[in-house]
């Protein structure tokens, strides 16, 4: 169990791939559900009111929400590196 197993994994490098990924799905996440928190910024800063705000929110999720089947159907069929 000594370097055999772990010494092609041992090093940084080998992870970059991973840890760019999983930075990019937080940082994806974290802007999407981050938003709410901003509403009453957007509130003074825009003279909206909440309600607006939350049919905006609302607008936005469901128009991610009815995406995804169409673009999983889209990289299925054209690979997912051309979708993107």
């Amino acid at each position: 169990m000594g370097t055999r197993v772990f010494g092609r994994f041992s090093r940084v490098a080998d992870y970059d791939t991973l840890l760019l990924t999983a930075g990019l799905w937080f940082l994806a996440k974290f802007l999407r559900y981050a938003l709410p928190a901003l509403f009453p910024t957007f509130r003074t800063q825009f003279g909206v009111s909440n309600a607006f705000l939350g049919t905006v929110f609302t607008a936005t999720m469901l128009g991610y929400s009815l995406m995804q089947f169409p673009s999983g159907v889209l990289a299925d069929r054209f690979g997912a590196v051309r979708v993107i």
